[in-house]
């Protein structure tokens, strides 16, 4: 399904024209929250509740508007450009969801920008390119699930990917918090953060790395990074003097794992210019190859078993990392451990 960023004005319905655009963005977001067998609206999301009987009936009548789809289309479609960032986050999580529908009919979410970016009101930063101009970037992709976005041009953002898959045209800004799934660039990755279990494949060049190497709240428990960073050239990391060894380590329990900066360093023809179609796949093979370097050969017959981004993060983290992700998580895998069959 293919969507144009044209900044064309939101389609609200006439009983709801003295709803701010925010609000009715906020509504529709959230229209999945609504359940007429009860009054009470337990997630809402992160946003605000109604707050009055008057807003709750508001709220039921756009949750149950047979135009719901279309209203949700006219909200992404509108890009950037309105003033209230409620309308941007709500494109989030309304673009997130139907990314996640349309994978159960084998399609994805193309998100198209038609009109040129410019001074986005937006509650990120600016991409700036190397001579420091600000450059036009979309301010930050749906947060997905399972499903897939294809976006063409240069964005901001890449964060709250918790499965299924974000395809860039462009370059990107930041790759930050995301915690499965594959994330596909086909341009530049200026600062590559806290990468989690997420597969991240870059056809151009990580310019920044930065990974925490100790848990927060205090604990000082060592985090552990995605081995599947796939890039043609090796990255370096803005704060390497954290990785060097025994750096801000508790209690001198040994490391059982290289700490970044490091990445999976792949030529640079196996990573350009790869089609939406083929990610999935192609993203799959260069885990398998990842952890083949990485394993002993007996633990080869459980690796080729394993088919999805989850499969592969939940690999790593109690095969690769289990002897540092057992502190947090509650076991204490090892490779020595695990059954070969």
């Amino acid at each position: 399904m293919r969507i144009e960023i044209d900044g064309s004005p939101i389609n609200k319905p006439a009983y709801a024209k003295n709803l701010s655009v925010g609000k009715f963005a906020e509504y529709v977001a959230n229209a999945d929250e609504y359940n007429p067998h009860d009054s009470w609206i337990s997630g809402w999301g992160g946003k605000y509740m109604p707050e009055s009987p008057t807003d709750l009936k508001m709220f039921r009548k756009v949750a149950t508007d047979p135009a719901l789809p279309e209203y949700g289309v006219s909200i992404i479609k509108t890009g950037p450009y309105n003033r209230d960032t409620a309308v941007l986050y709500s494109a989030q999580s309304i673009a997130g969801r139907l990314a996640d529908e349309l994978v159960e009919q084998g399609e994805y979410l193309e998100m198209v920008p038609t009109k040129e970016f410019h001074n986005p009101k937006s509650p990120w930063p600016i991409y700036r390119d190397r001579s420091d101009d600000v450059k036009d970037a979309f301010p930050c992709l749906p947060h997905l699930h399972k499903g897939m976005v294809v976006f063409r041009g240069d964005v901001d953002e890449v964060t709250g990917v918790w499965g299924g898959t974000v395809y860039v045209d462009g370059d990107v800004n930041e790759v930050i918090h995301n915690q499965s799934g594959i994330i596909y660039v086909r341009g530049d990755v200026y600062n590559l953060t806290d990468t989690k279990k997420a597969i991240t494949i870059v056809g151009g060049k990580i310019h920044n790395f930065s990974q925490r190497r100790n848990s927060s709240g205090g604990l000082g428990l060592e985090v552990t990074p995605s081995p599947y960073i796939f890039v043609s050239e090796q990255i370096e990391n803005k704060k390497a003097a954290e990785f060097e060894l025994g750096s801000q380590r508790q209690g001198g329990r040994k490391l059982f794992i290289e700490i970044p900066p490091s990445a999976y360093i792949v030529s640079r023809e196996l990573l350009r210019d790869w089609m939406p179609e083929e990610v999935k796949q192609k993203a799959i093979n260069l885990c398998r190859i990842r952890v083949s370097a990485y394993l002993e050969e007996g633990l080869m017959n459980r690796v080729n078993k394993l088919n999805t981004p989850e499969d592969f993060a939940n690999f790593a983290t109690s095969v690769m990392y289990g002897p540092i992700e057992g502190y947090t998580s509650g076991y204490h895998a090892s490779p020595g451990a695990i059954d070969a069959d």
